[in-house]
């Protein structure tokens, strides 16, 4: 009785494990066929004439679903315009889109000609950004050893005495670097001088945007503090070195263009550039501004001949760094006491340090620091542009002993 129990029940389980390997087979095999001949049947190929915007686009693959029109995602970014984010139809590997998931886009369906033409506002365009100010960094070809001499001698009669004075500049030049010398030489009342002023030797990094001076300079300046001459070693940042390049923020414009247009930018009344722009919104980044307040305008001519105008006030200041960008300049030696009179004369010892950085294109933090024998002083400032006006904000912290 205990085997044929036994037997029983394992024949029961067996029943019951095909029985669940039968149903979980039909699950799972069941909906795929109806599902692919309900996708094959509710889709439909089509190639149709676009136009955008009235602009033609040429022949296009779309789908059809519903009376609904499905675009391939490559289609719609060539077309330069976004992506919905309803989820894509998937077709032979390709992702298509309804084209009514595009807010502020409507289309106009004609199967007599097989045309579709489709509005779009420009806020579904990719922006397009144009350069008002273009900035090559670029390096020199190695100087040719050269030099010079400049000169300038007065000289005044008067009362039976005569006064002659003369101011004489010499120097030299190759792939070094540079060097120079100036001297005053006067002649008073029949006594005759001779005072060196400085004595310079300067190495430019064009690609670094900075110099190094040994010799007689002069130090760097803050919004709080002065500047000194001084003998000794300087490590600087020199804008010169790269003429084309705009240290301070430039003002931007925006607009939008519903069909292609042409840009017109106008700086005080003044053509400053002309640019063709595609369907979409557009800006005008670092305008070719000078220093100063004024207004920028410009205007907007699309290919049907209808303008629109856009007029924006700026305010530009050289005393702002482009976000990013540094100003630096680092001295070490000894302050220069006596200029103009005595020819070598030096004090006491200094350090001193500026350091300036765009944070942002509205604010340029500052850091100066001055250490001498008996004298430390050290300071952080900013300068700030409001909307209307610009603005310094000095946060100085001294000391001094």
């Amino acid at each position: 009785m205990h085997q044929a129990g036994t037997v029983a029940h394992k024949i029961n389980a067996c029943k019951w494990l095909n029985a669940g390997l039968l149903v979980v087979s039909l699950l799972a095999l069941t909906p795929s066929v109806p599902l692919a001949e309900d996708t094959a049947l509710a889709v439909d190929e089509v190639f149709l004439a676009v136009v955008i915007n009235q602009q033609q686009q040429g022949v296009v693959f779309l789908l059809r679903s519903d009376d609904r029109l499905f675009a391939g995602a490559q289609d719609l970014r060539r077309w330069r315009l976004h992506l919905p984010d309803t989820p894509p139809l998937n077709h032979d590997g390709e992702d298509f889109y309804a084209l009514d998931a595009l807010a502020g886009l409507s289309y106009e369906f004609d199967e007599s000609s097989q045309a579709l033409t489709v509005e779009a506002s420009p806020s579904l365009f990719d922006a397009t950004r144009l350069k008002g100010t273009v900035t090559y960094f670029t390096a020199p070809t190695p100087a040719s050893p050269g030099g010079f001499l400049n000169y300038d001698v007065s000289a005044y009669h008067g009362q039976g005495r005569t006064t002659t004075s003369g101011l004489l500049e010499l120097g030299g030049f190759a792939g070094w670097g540079a060097a120079q010398a100036r001297m005053l030489a006067r002649d008073l009342h029949g006594k005759a001088s001779a005072i060196r002023l400085d004595t310079t030797w300067t190495r430019d990094q064009p690609l670094e945007v900075a110099s190094l001076r040994v010799g007689d300079a002069i130090s760097g300046t803050s919004s709080w503090g002065g500047a000194v001459r001084f003998g000794g070693v300087q490590w600087a940042t020199n804008f010169a070195t790269q003429p084309g390049l705009v240290a301070f923020p430039q003002p931007g414009v925006f607009g939008e263009a519903v069909l292609p247009s042409t840009v017109d930018l106008y700086v005080d009344n003044a053509l400053r550039m002309s640019r063709e722009v595609p369907s979409g919104p557009f800006s005008i980044e670092d305008l070719p501004v000078m220093t100063g307040q004024g207004h920028a305008q410009i205007v907007v001519r699309d290919i049907l001949g209808r303008e629109q105008v856009i007029t924006q006030p700026y305010y530009v200041t050289p005393r702002l760094l482009k976000q990013g960008l540094q100003d630096y300049s680092y001295e070490l030696g000894f302050v220069r006491r006596n200029f103009g009179t005595d020819s070598n004369n030096y004090g006491r010892p200094l350090a001193v340090g500026t350091h300036r950085i765009g944070i942002s294109e509205q604010f340029t933090g500052e850091f100066h620091g001055e250490l001498l024998s008996h004298q430390q002083t050290l300071g952080l400032s900013g300068v700030m542009l409001w909307p209307v006006a610009g603005c310094i904000v000095q946060l100085p912290r001294r000391e001094s002993q």
